[in-house]
């Protein structure tokens, strides 16, 4: 019988990469906020931005959680997060960022 090496090709066909089990999370954390489940998507979503902490989608659907959570002082700072991350999505946020807007709502 074959002798197994640690990180053999096998070894790494049969364990999903690091970027493949950020996905799952990140779609799992979008299903349930789709499904209203704020609680539960935000902590996925604060989990991926530990190991990924210029992750955009966790950043701006961390601001949307904010907003529908009625928090839009945490809802500009997430979305502020997200443009740092991505500048040229600002025109984006432009209704949670200007004056007038989201953030002088509370």
């Amino acid at each position: 019988m074959p002798r197994k090496f640690p990180n053999s090709r096998e070894d790494k066909a049969a364990t999903p990469s690091a970027s493949a089990q950020l996905s799952a999370k990140f779609q799992q954390a979008l299903s349930l906020q789709l499904q209203g489940k704020l609680a539960h998507a935000q902590f996925i979503y604060e989990k991926i931005l530990k190991t990924q902490p210029r992750h955009f989608n966790a950043l701006n659907l961390l601001g949307v959680i904010a907003a529908q959570t009625n928090d839009p002082r945490k809802a500009v700072q997430w979305f502020e997060k997200a443009i740092a991350v991505d500048p040229k999505s600002r025109k984006e946020f432009t209704w949670a960022i200007e004056p007038g807007d989201l953030k002088k709502k509370k």
